[in-house]
């Protein structure tokens, strides 16, 4: 492969990963232990994996008399399950205001690719602490 196809090639790559991680989120949503909602509207998932990667909303297509009402309804519901998550957002989505309308709900840019964009919403980046319990010797004798 010549110098010039590599180059072409190495600068889709963040197009590509993202077009993957939409591509993975969707398949994770086919597994009987997530939660998935698919409609010609919006296409989220969540499988309660404490990773952004693993849980969000990767496909939309609102109307504008409702765009408000179904970003609300989609935090709602994440929150509701604890778990932090991506939104993409690329050319295709609508309404075209997309971006303004989930940032006016508190959401903002992650990454920005050539035709797409990773947005996330921080306050669902809290910390989690764990109860972690030092490890002894009865703890780890076999049974």
């Amino acid at each position: 492969m010549n110098e010039h196809l590599q180059a072409m090639g190495r600068e889709r790559w963040p197009l590509l990963e993202a077009v993957n991680m939409i591509e993975m989120l969707s398949y994770l949503g086919t597994s009987e232990l997530s939660e998935t909602q698919v409609t010609d509207e919006i296409e989220w998932v969540i499988t309660g994996v404490w990773d952004n990667t693993f849980n969000g909303v990767a496909r939309v297509q609102l109307s504008e008399a409702h765009v408000d009402r179904v970003i609300a309804e989609v935090v709602s519901r994440f929150r509701e399950r604890d778990v932090p998550h991506l939104w993409f957002h690329n050319v295709d989505s609508s309404p075209p205001n997309l971006e303004q309308r989930l940032m006016a709900h508190g959401w903002v840019r992650l990454l920005e690719g050539l035709e797409w964009r990773l947005i996330f919403l921080p306050s669902l980046l809290r910390s989690r602490t764990r109860q972690v319990s030092p490890l002894n010797e009865s703890s780890m004798k076999m049974a």
